[in-house]
């Protein structure tokens, strides 16, 4: 579901999108900086679809990368330097900015995700960067897509701005239902989120996500031993 999620709401921002820049290309401070937004508009029309076709294809590789196993990190001197334009530093920024105000404004949700899947993978927990269709997916793939339009830097964090508003505030919906699926089947169904406060240190604390020792009943009524009743604690620090 969180793919054909994904790209529904990709579908409606470009529906949206023609509106957007023509309301940006009427409040533009010049006629040069107007022309590149309806320019855009052009642009838009005519390679939407590619465009989300191409977004979808890159979520599902990185969803089936993540069924594999796949999405290893790279070693410590693995990265290769490159120069960059100041247009595509400007652009991985606002991808960037747009991934971690996600992950802050659902922290309790994402953290907890990144636990059950990693207990279904085996690990103590998944990067956020690799939990499917995430936030910083969502947005890389749409980034390494939209670059291929023609349409100016202005054009393109416009764009971006729209992605975060149409697509990423929604995606918490889905990944709610699927953290809620994952605890039902029984992976660490007991996860609790509490923060512990430190008395000396007034209005500081720790945030803890915990697993209870107290065995749990499974469907056929018999207790759950397994995952549920591992002695576990991941620990957050919070300011």
């Amino acid at each position: 579901k969180v793919i054909p999620a994904a790209d529904a709401l990709t579908r409606n921002l470009f529906l949206s999108a023609d509106d957007v820049l023509f309301d940006y290309a009427d409040k533009a401070e010049s006629n040069a900086i107007q022309a590149k937004f309806i320019e855009g508009q052009s642009e838009i029309r005519l390679q939407s679809t590619q465009v989300c076709e191409q977004f979808h294809e890159k979520l599902e590789s990185d969803f089936f990368k993540f069924m594999r196993r796949e999405n290893e990190r790279k070693a410590p001197g693995a990265e290769t330097l490159s120069l960059v334009s100041t247009e595509a530093y400007e652009s991985s920024l606002a991808i960037k900015t747009i991934s971690e105000q996600a992950l802050r404004n659902n922290q309790e949700l994402y953290h907890a995700l990144s636990l059950r899947l990693g207990a279904v993978t085996g690990q103590p927990a998944i990067a956020y960067e690799d939990i499917p269709a995430g936030p910083h997916q969502l947005a890389g793939a749409f980034e390494s897509t939209a670059r291929a339009l023609n349409v100016e830097r202005q054009v393109l964090l416009a764009l971006y701005t729209l992605f975060e508003r149409e697509v990423i505030r929604e995606s918490p919906e889905w990944h709610d239902e699927l953290n809620e699926a994952l605890r039902k089947v029984g992976i660490l169904p007991t996860l609790r989120y509490s923060i512990k406060r430190d008395p000396d240190k007034l209005g500081t604390g720790t945030k803890e996500y915990q697993l209870d020792n107290t065995p749990t009943a499974d469907r056929t009524g018999a207790p759950n031993t397994g995952i549920s009743a591992a002695n576990a604690r991941y620990r957050a620090t919070s300011n």
